[in-house]
């Protein structure tokens, strides 16, 4: 019976690393996040601070780990590429409350188009992006932002 006791406690104390690393990842990992979202916060600051644009902006929303995160491009006549999209998904994204905040700041005259997309879309995803148009999503994220 002691033995059986003496390993439970080895493994216990074997357990309780691991326990403690994981909420360390956790908490590098909001610190990763917060981070990536102050310099965020200061590239958007920049980009709408220029003022009107004459293809106004696009605004891409989605969906990660059950947090809405947007990016902010300048708004052309093309269709964006995946790996711009996916490079500011991973650099440059913000909660939908601090975009909401920055395109406070825009001109009101000016266009910010709504387009709803997935995490690291797909090439096929961005060229038809307006497909959600009507989404319950879309609608939501739409009213949310004024837009």
């Amino acid at each position: 019976m002691k033995k059986h006791k003496l390993i439970n406690k080895i493994a216990l104390l074997g357990i309780i690393p691991f326990i403690i690393s994981c909420q360390n990842n956790n908490a590098y990992y909001q610190d990763y996040i917060n981070n990536k979202q102050v310099l965020s916060l200061d590239y958007y600051n920049h980009l709408v601070s220029q003022g009107s644009y004459m293809k106004g902006l696009e605004l891409y929303c989605y969906n990660y780990q059950d947090n809405y995160y947007s990016i902010l491009m300048l708004g052309t006549n093309r269709l964006k590429y995946q790996d711009e999209i996916i490079y500011l998904q991973d650099n440059y994204f913000l909660d939908i409350e601090s975009m909401k905040e920055i395109i406070s700041l825009y001109p009101k005259q000016d266009e910010i188009s709504l387009m709803l997309i997935n995490y690291h879309p797909s090439e096929d995803e961005l060229s038809s992006c307006h497909q959600f148009d009507d989404s319950e999503e879309y609608v939501m994220l739409a009213t949310y932002f004024n837009l």
